[in-house]
């Protein structure tokens, strides 16, 4: 998220390469309502004559020490929420930490209406691909049964 302060002008130094800005909206870490966190987001870019659109906000969907992995209800509130405000798009973090409870939820949170469901050898594909990738990293297994 961009300090309060910066300027329109630095702005325009960087908009002729940058297209859009993925900024960290982990309320659910910090336990702040979803409607402040976005709407401090959303004001301090607006700041910067950034449009909604170039705004492309990151959920948290991971679990570690006090933070809970969202509900599949407040990753659908997330996406409809950055909807309403005009964003174009929005991401998670961390997709490697996802299980298949939370694949589902933002699954059905589609930006802008239904998508093509994933079919279940996509599904397998792009899980193996994780599986891959932490491997070939050093790191742990992919994400967890939740109780």
């Amino acid at each position: 998220m961009p300090s309060r302060g910066t300027t329109s002008r630095s702005h325009s130094r960087r908009s002729a390469v940058i297209a859009g800005t993925a900024p960290q909206v982990y309320w659910n870490a910090f336990r702040w309502p979803l409607e402040q966190a976005l709407g401090w987001v959303y004001d301090d870019y607006a700041g910067m004559q950034m449009t909604s659109a170039e705004v492309l906000p990151v959920g948290g969907l991971y679990q570690e020490g006090a933070v809970r992995y969202l509900l599949p209800k407040e990753v659908r509130d997330f996406v409809r929420e950055a909807a309403g405000r005009g964003s174009s798009g929005v991401s998670f973090w961390s997709y490697e930490h996802m299980d298949g409870v939370m694949w589902q939820a933002v699954a059905t949170a589609a930006l802008g209406g239904e998508e093509a469901e994933m079919s279940s050898q996509e599904y397998e594909q792009l899980s193996q691909q994780l599986v891959d990738s932490r491997r070939a990293s050093g790191a742990a297994g992919i994400g967890g049964d939740r109780a």
